[in-house]
C-alpha cells in the first residue's frame, strides 16, 4: 500500500467544478475547508475506485479520485474498500495513516502503532 502524501509544491491537480460541488455537498461539517486547501492533507491509498489513483483526506474521511491529473471526484471514504493496512481506525471512525500519525488528525485521540522507517541507503 502507498502511504505517501499528497505534496504539491509546484503543481497543484486541476479540481473539477464536480469534484468542488461534491467536496461541498459530502463534507459533514458546516464550513469545510476549501478542497484546494484540503488536499494538502491527504495521502494516497489503495483504493477499488475508477481512476488513476486516490488520495484519502482522514479529517473528513474522503477520498479524491483523480484521474489524468485533475481531481474528478470527491467520494465517501468506504473503508472496506480500501487497503487500510497500514492504518489504524479511531474511535471516532477516523482512519489514521500509522507512517505519519500518532494520533488522531480528526479528534487527535492518540493511537497506538505509529510505523518509523529507519536506516536505509545514503
Amino acid at each position: 500500500m502507498s502511504t505517501k502524501n499528497l505534496t504539491f509544491e509546484h503543481c497543484l491537480p486541476t479540481i473539477t467544478n464536480h469534484a468542488a460541488e461534491q467536496w461541498e455537498k459530502r463534507v459533514r461539517v458546516d464550513e469545510p475547508e476549501p478542497l484546494a486547501a484540503a488536499i494538502h492533507d491527504t495521502f494516497e491509498v489503495d483504493s477499488l475506485v475508477d481512476g488513476d489513483t486516490a488520495f484519502y483526506h482522514a479529517e473528513y474521511d474522503m477520498l479524491l479520485v483523480v484521474k489524468g491529473w485533475q481531481v474528478v471526484t470527491v467520494l465517501y471514504a468506504d473503508h472496506d474498500r480500501m487497503d487500510t493496512t497500514s492504518m489504524r481506525q479511531c474511535e471516532c471512525g477516523c482512519l489514521v495513516d500509522l507512517f505519519e500519525h500518532d494520533a488522531c488528525p480528526r479528534c487527535d485521540d492518540p493511537v497506538d502503532g505509529k510505523i518509523t522507517v529507519s536506516g536505509g541507503w545514503f
